[in-house]
């Protein structure tokens, strides 16, 4: 049980990255995002890498997704200000920016009230 699950775990993951490759090139084939240049995580040597990879990663996991995730208002506005902080990065116009910020801002008001 343990191996086919594991085994259909390896299969999403290679999917999941897939449709992410697929979309990043297609936005970048468009040039509706600009592209960023190539960062090296071992241009700071390879003990630095593992202490992120191996001790930073996971505490920052716990912190920001399981934590937010124990109340259901916490899930919400954190979802909202991912794709705010998604669409800041990777948008040029600040007229677009402004009423997506806005239109998330409102969104996120009502959600935090309905819950």
């Amino acid at each position: 049980m343990l191996c086919k699950n594991l085994l259909w775990l390896l299969v999403l993951d290679i999917a999941f990255t897939t449709l992410i490759g697929i979309a990043y090139y297609s936005l970048l084939h468009f040039k509706l995002i600009r592209e960023y240049e190539e960062f090296d995580l071992f241009q700071f040597g390879f003990p630095l890498a593992m202490f992120l990879g191996v001790v930073f990663a996971p505490v920052a996991e716990e912190l920001l997704f399981r934590w937010q995730l124990r109340k259901p208002k916490w899930s919400v506005l954190f979802v909202l200000i991912s794709i705010a902080i998604i669409a800041w990065t990777f948008i040029k116009n600040d007229y677009v920016l402004f009423f997506i910020g806005l239109g998330l801002l409102l969104i996120g008001l009502v959600g935090y009230g309905l819950r």
